[in-house]
């Protein structure tokens, strides 16, 4: 009867001539939820023999799972590395999808978000969705030609970036940059500007 469904193994008792008497159910984390862990007579009944027999009528008690105990979703995964949280989630007996999500705070690799919270109780084998950074949201170089070279410095600041210089006159009209508009670069980076003389 152990590992069988609870409604199988009544099928089977009563198909044998046997009765289910009462049923317990505990937490298992052998036996998977609604089976069956165990049958013994029930009080005043003949005792199952070695053989694993009783006489027909018998009443038998079952014991049968509820499943695993629930994990609690652990503290510290968020500002963790992935491989640490993946560590403590394993620990116990927890999975990690992670999706790589954009953060202006958070170094690239550590985890910043979670889909629970922790001590949050979860079903055994549950797999949490960590969001992981992968450093600031590029910056897309604006395109500054109609503006003066002063002009252009100050919006790639307002943005983000910094100016490495201005090649030729400050108030004259941008020729191009470098790098060159459109370009995607992380923020901070330097970018030359070059003014018609």
């Amino acid at each position: 009867m152990a590992g069988l469904p609870e409604a199988e193994a009544r099928t089977q008792l009563e198909a044998a001539g046997l009765a289910v008497g009462s049923v317990t159910r505990s937490l298992n984390e052998d036996v998977a939820k609604d089976a069956v862990i165990s049958a013994t007579s029930a009080p005043g009944q003949e005792p199952v023999n070695a053989q694993g027999e009783v006489p027909k009528g018998t009443v038998l008690d079952l014991a049968v799972s509820d499943g695993p105990a629930p994990r609690v979703v652990p503290e510290g995964l968020v500002g963790s590395t992935v491989d640490q949280a993946r560590a403590a989630l394993a620990a116990v007996q927890l999975e990690a999808a992670v999706n790589e999500e954009f953060s202006e705070t958070a170094p690239p690799g550590y985890i910043i978000s979670s889909n629970k919270e922790p001590g949050t109780e979860v079903p055994r084998g549950y797999t949490l969705t960590l969001g992981m950074s992968k450093g600031p949201q590029p910056i897309a170089v604006p395109d500054v030609r109609t503006l003066s070279g002063s002009q252009a410095a100050a919006q790639l600041e307002t943005l983000g970036l910094t100016v490495s210089g201005i090649e030729g006159p400050p108030s004259g009209l941008v020729l191009q940059t470098d790098p060159i508009p459109g370009e995607l670069v992380p923020r901070g980076t330097a970018v030359r500007i070059f003014t018609k003389k």
